[in-house]
């Protein structure tokens, strides 16, 4: 049954690690804070860090200048161990680590003094990390390895950058999509106007056509976010267009949007405005004010309604 186990699965099986090799550093993990702007355009950031590193003293192999490590006596290299014991089934094998060796297959007589004989001691690093154009909240970069250094002249690890991206205070983004809400007034959006929005590039002016309704869409194609994995290719600023009315008014204001809900239809001309709640005589239209009516209607509100 011995035979048969190592034949199907290998003399480590079940360990989990390849014994007799030194083990391999562990990954880190660096937190990086970018502007909105520098998660658009791209940036090239350099960060500091501590990890374990390399002796300097023994190269990593954890023993004293001048020494070298000895091959483990007890499992003759392999950094494992074969206990063969009897079943009602047979014969069966547990491999495990080399208690001794603890799996190196090697052991260090005379340790560095530097190390103590780990290979590793805790140095501050400083890296340069190439932010891509359209990096997003909570992304990652690998740096294959950057992590720590293996113990004894083991592989390093690899170090995962996780980017944390501030928002604007006036964009908001969708993956590669950029949204602007964009009050107007009454007169703005009647008449029509040009208003400056901003971009990733910086502010640009564009048409409010009159008429323009609440909830009205203006797209500026190419001015969102660059893809990640297509070269060139940018999304789209999409503004959102809202009508801002004016919660108080003048008693000019008011006079002026009557005058308009008369010319359009919306208001009778001859109702009653008198505050006892009395009908008219019924011999027609109530007199109405002295004040002359200005031939432009659309002038004077855009005066008057901010």
């Amino acid at each position: 049954f011995g035979d048969l186990f190592d034949a199907f699965f290998g003399a480590g099986a079940g360990t989990g690690t390849r014994r007799g090799r030194p083990p391999a550093g562990s990954d880190l993990r660096y937190d990086l804070r970018l502007t909105f702007a520098e998660a658009i355009s791209g940036a090239d950031k350099e960060i500091e860090f501590s990890a374990m590193a390399s002796c300097d003293t023994c190269t990593g192999s954890g023993a004293e200048p001048g020494t070298t490590p000895v091959t483990c006596p007890q499992c003759s290299g392999t950094g494992e161990v074969r206990q063969v014991r009897s079943t009602m089934l047979g014969q069966m094998v547990n491999v495990t680590a080399c208690g001794r060796c603890r799996g190196l297959g090697r052991i260090v007589e005379s340790p560095c003094k530097t190390c103590r004989g780990d290979g590793r001691v805790e140095r501050k690093r400083a890296l340069r990390v190439a932010v891509p154009a359209g990096i997003d909240e909570g992304h990652q970069i690998r740096l294959s390895g950057e992590g720590e250094a293996g113990p004894r002249g083991g592989p390093p690890g690899n170090l995962y950058v996780v980017t944390h991206v501030e928002p604007h205070p006036q964009l908001k983004r969708q993956e590669t999509e950029l949204y602007f809400e964009l009050d107007v007034s009454i007169t703005q959006a009647s008449l029509g106007a040009r208003v400056s929005v901003p971009t990733p590039d910086g502010e640009e002016w564009v048409e409010v056509r009159p008429g323009t309704q609440p909830g009205t869409e203006i797209r500026l194609r190419g001015k969102g976010v660059p893809h990640l994995r297509r070269s060139g290719a940018r999304g789209d600023l999409h503004v959102l267009v809202d009508v801002r009315v004016p919660s108080r008014l003048s008693s000019r204001q008011r006079e002026l949007l009557e005058e308009l809900a008369v010319e359009s239809g919306e208001l009778a001309e001859d109702r009653d405005d008198g505050a006892d709640g009395s009908a008219t005589n019924g011999s027609g239209p109530a007199p109405r004010s002295g004040r002359r009516r200005k031939s432009g209607i659309r002038d004077r509100l855009k005066d008057a309604i901010s």
